[in-house]
Formats: structure tokens, sequence, C-alpha cells
């Protein structure tokens, strides 16, 4: 669940907001997807006309090494485990660094670091997933959360401005994903709907940052949409928003549905804040 504290990131986050002391994590994803996500779809691409004379049938792509190709299927073979799937992983890229499944399974290993709150690990795959393809649609919205949350506050330009890019990167390329052939359209729906929900969640977060509250609103209200059920740290940040924008209402009802399912520091947080806009509202 995305609720998911961030480890490396809770301090930073506390004292971000001016709005509210509220400090957001909206993390994680179920595990097991990262193994599919390169599979479950590939981006629309336009099909180029051959010049006149030129060869139709593009070269043949050599087999991969039996000995890769068992590691690379243990590697990424789904699995409710996530230590290992992380030490399956680890395991290939250990024996094949630059094979041709290095791609998936850094994608991979970002979604389960994520899904386990280790923000740096998950961020650190994900850039080498994106060394490889910068068009993966497991990467880009690992990559927009963990610098979200990194975001220091409204000075912080260069790390609001790579969030926006990871982020809309990651939906132009999300929306344009084709459905593989091997993946039924039930989970292809799921899992196109968790990577896009992160990457809206990190545009509100980018955004509330920025003191844009109309568009944290309506990034937020999209990533609620698309997670089922909606999580609690989005719609806490959801409430945020509101009432940054002076929407004092839906911030109240937003925030009580969102602090009875947060735990910990992050619920009291939840509380203190519902309690600061209630002051708010206007007295009947």
């Amino acid at each position: 669940m995305k609720n998911t504290m961030l480890k490396f990131l809770g301090i930073a986050l506390a004292a971000a907001f001016v709005v509210s002391p509220a400090a957001l994590a909206q993390m994680g994803q179920q595990q097991g997807m990262g193994s599919q996500g390169m599979g479950m779809g590939q981006p629309m691409q336009q099909q180029q006309t051959p010049p006149a004379g030129a060869a139709q049938t593009p070269p043949a792509t050599p087999p991969m090494d039996p000995a890769e190709e068992a590691a690379c299927k243990k590697a990424t073979t789904k699995s409710t485990d996530s230590k290992q799937v992380v030490a399956d992983s680890n395991e290939y890229l250990k024996k094949y660094a630059n094979g041709r499944c290095a791609g998936i399974v850094y994608s991979q290993l970002a979604m389960v670091y994520l899904q386990d709150g280790e923000g740096e690990k998950a961020g650190a795959a994900a850039q080498k997933a994106l060394q490889i393809n910068q068009d993966s649609p497991d990467a880009l919205p690992v990559m927009a959360m963990v610098t979200a949350h990194l975001i220091t506050g409204a000075r912080d330009t260069q790390r609001i401005q790579q969030t926006e890019t990871y982020a809309n990167h990651g939906i132009q390329l999300l929306n344009a994903l084709q459905k593989g052939p091997d993946v039924t359209d039930v989970d292809f729906t799921t899992q196109r709907n968790e990577r896009l929900a992160l990457c809206h969640g990190a545009l509100g977060l980018a955004y509330l940052h920025e003191s844009k509250g109309p568009l944290a609103v309506q990034h937020l209200v999209e990533a609620t949409k698309l997670e089922n059920p909606p999580d609690a740290s989005d719609m806490y940040l959801l409430a945020v928003a509101y009432d940054s924008t002076g929407q004092n209402a839906l911030a109240i009802s937003t925030s009580e549905a969102a602090c009875p399912k947060l735990s910990g520091p992050m619920q009291q947080r939840c509380i203190d804040f519902l309690k600061e806009v209630k002051a708010k509202a206007p007295k009947q």
C-alpha cells in the first residue's frame, strides 16, 4: 500500500508545508507488479516506411544464452515474497549486469523497494532502469514519487521540475501503452492505473510545494480515482490541497475519511490537521 512511509524522508517532509504540519508519504505498490510491468504492454510507436529498395526484414536477434534466460525467468517470475524477488533479481544482476533482462529486473526492484519503504534503494534501481530504457513505464512513476518526497520546499525548484518531468512523461507513456499478449485486460488495467496513480500523486505533492492548490487538487483527485480503494495518504494530501484552495467542507470530509486508515505519527498529523480545518469552519 502507498501509505508505507519512506524511511529516509519523514523528517524532511515534516516541515515542508506551510498550510499544514502534515508530512505525507505516498509510497508502495502491490508486490509482483514490477516483474510484469515491462511485459504488460509497449508504448505505441509510429510505423516508419522504409525507403524504396530497403530491406524489409529486420536483422535477427541472436538467441539469449540459456543460462541467462533461466536466470531472467527466475528473477521475473511473479511472487508475493518480496525478499525472494529481491534476492533473485540481485542474483541475476550480479551475473548479467548488462544482460537483456537488466532493464526489466531493475524496474522490478524499484517497485519492490518502493512497496517496502526503501526509498533510496527504489530510486537507485529506477535510475538504473532509466539508463537502460528512458521510457520505462515502471521506473518513471517510481522516480516521480521518490523525487517528489525529496522536495524540501518551494525553493527546491530542481527536484520540483524533475518530479514534473518524470511524472508527466510517465503519464504520457502509460496512457499510450498497449496491452501485451500474455496479460489479461484486468491485470493490464490494474497495473497501469497503479502506475498512473503514482505519477498523479507525485504531481499533486509537487504542486502543493509550489502552492499551486488547484493543480494539486486536480492530480490528487485523479490519483484517488485510479486507486482501488483510494489510498489514505493520497486522501490526506488531497485534504491539504482542498484546504489550500479554501474548500473547507471537502478538507474536513476527506480528512475524516483518511485519518482512521492511517497509523502512527501519520495518523496523529491527520488528526491535528482535521482539528485545524474544523476550527476554521464557518460557525452555524
